[in-house]
């Protein structure tokens, strides 16, 4: 039994031309539309070519895109120092500049380790410094900062804050903890001279007030604490991270 063949009918192969020729009268002026936009492009960049040879008079010409001579970056040299006191238990690094007219260096009186600016004639500027204290272990960093330095003040007047330091403060000392003594009652439209009394009412050169100040402590070593005043700016130890950072307290 041979299986059965069918075969176009002259209807069918017409319909079939129909539809190939409708696709062609379609298709075929768009394609010729989109060949001449490319063919006219490549036109008018031989001739804009061409002008811009003939207006200069050269056969190299065309603009290319020259890129600026790289700038000698100006590089600080110097190195990290370490300062340790074995008296008071505690170290920081600085970075010591030797490209500098101003060379840092570094005093250790009583409970407080101050670090100058030294001027190029030997003047030495505001110090920033570190100031150690002992404490009760048992306490916190807070109640041990509202024992020494609150007992006689109003606490309508002052406030200890907890941890408002910068994240990264937390970030490369997780085991520390922080505290400042705030001013109370300055709102963003109150005047300096009114700010400056409200300062007047707390332990002025403890607060955190006009520059940064702060207490810090070592939970590893919770029987010592230290306050540190940097002031408006600060002195630094590796990019992105001050001097102040790199305090250790030791065993």
């Amino acid at each position: 039994m041979t299986p059965e063949t069918t075969q176009e009918t002259p209807h069918q192969k017409s319909e079939a031309n129909k539809i190939i020729t409708i696709i062609l009268l379609v298709f075929l002026p768009l394609i010729a539309f989109f060949m001449g936009i490319n063919f006219q492009r490549g036109k008018n960049l031989i001739l804009h070519t061409q002008l811009i040879k003939q207006d200069i008079g050269k056969d190299d010409v065309i603009p290319k895109c020259i890129p600026a001579p790289a700038r000698e970056s100006s590089r600080v040299e110097g190195s990290l120092e370490t300062y340790t006191s074995k008296r008071l238990k505690l170290s920081f690094s600085y970075f010591q500049s030797t490209n500098s007219p101003h060379k840092l260096e570094v005093e250790e009186e009583g409970n407080k380790i101050s670090i100058f600016v030294v001027g190029s004639s030997g003047e030495k500027w505001v110090p920033k410094f570190v100031q150690v204290f002992d404490k009760n272990p048992e306490k916190s960093l807070s109640e041990a900062v509202s024992e020494n330095f609150l007992n006689s003040y109003s606490p309508d007047n002052c406030g200890i804050k907890e941890d408002e330091l910068e994240k990264k403060y937390k970030m490369y000392n997780p085991d520390f903890e922080y505290a400042t003594i705030r001013v109370l009652g300055i709102a963003s439209d109150t005047s300096y001279e009114e700010s400056r009394a409200k300062a007047a009412l707390c332990p002025e050169d403890y607060i955190s007030f006009n520059g940064i100040r702060y207490f810090v402590m070592d939970k590893k070593h919770p029987g010592r604490y230290a306050f540190v005043d940097i002031g408006q700016d600060n002195i630094s130890a590796y990019p992105n991270m001050s001097w102040d950072m790199t305090i250790r307290f030791l065993d």
